[in-house]
């Protein structure tokens, strides 16, 4: 029930970005097309119910240019459907485990992987799994026809070779590193019709109501600026935005402007809980008592 990309192929600027990812069970082939100003429009093959804790599965992804397939454990998962895939698709850095533009780690472990440069049948999508399932690899027939094959089998340093066609090698960073991280990612962008997203948002704002709320009656009651409401809210959003541009340095941080968003209405939410009578009364209440109580120590 998790999520994650298990690879992308990326290239900075590029319309399209091609991704295979874990999406709750189902495995979803995903094309994210930059068309529109704030929102891309996204495209996915999906296979349901895929994923299974502690269950190593072959998963073949094979098209003609206008049609793709999806085989799993040499059967068919997903009919030839019209979803056009070129060679353009799987140009750019190849990003393993991991998103390039924010963490959206993928928490299984791949086995193999492997590039051609052709439609591949059902009998070789058979023959493949077969053969990788008795030797833990293709048959050197099926490997001399690859452009790439990653058997991450290594099992030290930071170089991952491929052992066939002319595939590059792969490198392991010594640290964490979000290729293009995102600064400051639009709403739009950022939207995500699931609870998780919706607890975020309530998070954000329940965080900085106190905030509001407390520099409010203390902008309030310290009597030194003309409008108190005005200067925490702005001072709320200076923050939050502060925050979201160091998170834009820090690859396990996510910066967006919903955030700021959020953050500052929480803070005007607090500044409108100060200004209700009952609290400004009571607040202004404790502060005499506590000047009364000094002034009689002196």
């Amino acid at each position: 029930d998790g999520g994650g990309a298990l690879f992308n192929f990326y290239s900075r600027g590029r319309s399209r970005q091609l991704s295979l990812r874990q999406s709750g069970r189902d495995l979803a082939l995903r094309i994210d097309i930059e068309n529109r100003p704030f929102r891309p429009r996204i495209t996915g093959l999906y296979v349901p119910d895929l994923f299974r804790q502690g269950k190593s599965q072959f998963v073949t992804v094979t098209s003609n240019g206008e049609q793709a397939s999806i085989y799993v454990n040499g059967a068919l998962a997903r009919p030839p459907s019209p979803y056009p895939l070129s060679a353009q698709d799987f140009e750019g850095q190849l990003i393993l485990g991991d998103s390039p533009v924010d963490i959206n780690s993928w928490s299984g472990i791949i086995r193999g992987l492997a590039f051609f440069d052709q439609e591949l049948s059902p009998e070789q999508v058979l023959h493949d799994y077969s053969t990788w399932k008795t030797r833990g690899r293709p048959d050197p027939s099926e490997s001399e026809r690859a452009l790439a094959l990653y058997l991450f089998d290594e099992k030290t340093g930071t170089v991952i070779h491929s052992r066939a066609g002319q595939g590059p090698d792969l490198i392991i960073p010594s640290r964490l590193l979000v290729v293009d991280q995102v600064y400051l990612q639009s709403p739009l962008k950022a939207f995500q019709p699931t609870r998780g997203y919706l607890n975020d948002v309530l998070i954000n704002i329940g965080g900085f109501i106190p905030f509001g709320f407390l520099v409010c009656a203390y902008f309030s009651l310290a009597g030194r600026i003309k409008r108190p409401g005005l200067a925490t809210i702005v001072l709320g959003f200076a923050i939050s935005f502060a925050i979201e541009s160091i998170q834009s340095h820090l690859p396990t941080r996510d910066s967006d402007i919903t955030d700021v968003i959020t953050n500052t209405l929480g803070t005007i939410l607090g500044v409108g809980l100060y200004r209700m009578q009952i609290w400004r009364t009571l607040l202004a209440g404790i502060g005499a008592r506590y000047a009364d109580r000094i002034i009689g120590a002196h």
